[in-house]
């Protein structure tokens, strides 16, 4: 039998319980990551650093320099939600407290893995200087079993943004005015 399948338009033919409101607002996610995505300067610091034989003191630089872009990247994505602009200056300073390192762990894997970091010695050994090779080998470790959808990583990162309970051991004695 000669079946044709229709494609299917997450938007028009819709059969998920989503509106019109729904769908906008995982847009803008994307969008939002999308934006200020890390990768291509990524892949092209990795690129070069692979490419220069260059000291331990400047690989270490810029291993620092690979993290603070990773972490400045997730930090305006998520600075770009409606939902974080409409919260107070120290709301917004507690759900970074709480929920930036285990956020930007995830994000910097998922980064790395789709930079090919850990396919050759030589980009492996980028971040060796910062964390150590067994740090690293770990991770390797671990983002080997990452094929992620991007799409959905997106929207599991900005819920975990959000969430109130991902720092969950807390020594801030502030934090018992926290309105979150």
């Amino acid at each position: 039998s000669n079946t044709t399948l229709s494609t299917l338009s997450l938007v028009s033919d819709d059969i998920s319980c989503l509106r019109q409101p729904d769908w906008m607002l995982l847009s803008n996610i994307v969008h939002a990551f999308d934006t200020f995505s890390p990768l291509f300067e990524v892949q092209h610091m990795i690129q070069f650093l692979t490419r220069t034989s260059a000291d331990y003191q400047y690989i270490l630089q810029q291993s620092r320099n690979i993290v603070n872009v990773i972490y400045q990247s997730i930090q305006s994505s998520i600075s770009a939600a409606a939902d974080f602009r409409i919260m107070t200056t120290d709301e917004q300073c507690s759900l970074v407290q709480r929920n930036m390192h285990g956020i930007w762990a995830f994000y910097s894997m998922v980064i790395c893995h789709q930079c090919k970091m850990f396919d050759s010695v030589e980009s492996k050994n980028i971040m060796t200087p910062l964390y150590g090779s067994d740090s690293v080998e770990y991770v390797r470790s671990i983002t080997v079993r990452l094929d992620p959808d991007l799409t959905l990583v997106k929207l599991i990162l900005m819920v975990l943004s959000f969430s109130s309970n991902c720092f969950a051991v807390n020594e801030d004695q502030n934090m018992k005015r926290d309105s979150l």
